[in-house]
C-alpha cells in the first residue's frame, strides 16, 4: 500500500513540465503568476526560503529537503529567508535574464 502522497502522485498526468533550477543569493524573490488548472511544485534542495501565496498571503518557511505544492494555479512569491519582500521580479523577468 502507498502512502497517500505517493499515491496522489501516481494518480497525476502531467500534461507540461517547466523545469527551473537555480541558486540564489540573498535577498532574492520571484514572482510566480496564477495560472488555471495547475500544481505547481518547489523542493528546496539547500538552504531555506520563504513562499507567499498571494490569495491568502499565507506565508511558509520551506527548509531543506521541503516540498512544498501549490494547488489550483495560484500565483506566490518565493523569497528568500530575509529582505525580499521589496520589488520582486516576475518569474518572465528572472527567466529572461538567467537565458
Amino acid at each position: 500500500m502507498l502512502d497517500p502522497l505517493s499515491d496522489i502522485l501516481t494518480r497525476l498526468t502531467l500534461q507540461g513540465t517547466l523545469y527551473f533550477r537555480t541558486a540564489f543569493s540573498a535577498p532574492w524573490g520571484v514572482g510566480v503568476p496564477s495560472y488555471k488548472n495547475v500544481a505547481r511544485f518547489h523542493y528546496a534542495d539547500r538552504g531555506d526560503c520563504k513562499v507567499r501565496i498571494a490569495s491568502t498571503d499565507t506565508i511558509v518557511h520551506v527548509r531543506q529537503g521541503d516540498l512544498i505544492i501549490i494547488p489550483h494555479g495560484a500565483a506566490h512569491d518565493l523569497l528568500s529567508a530575509e529582505g525580499a519582500d521589496r520589488g520582486v521580479p516576475p518569474l518572465e523577468s528572472v527567466l529572461e535574464e538567467a537565458g
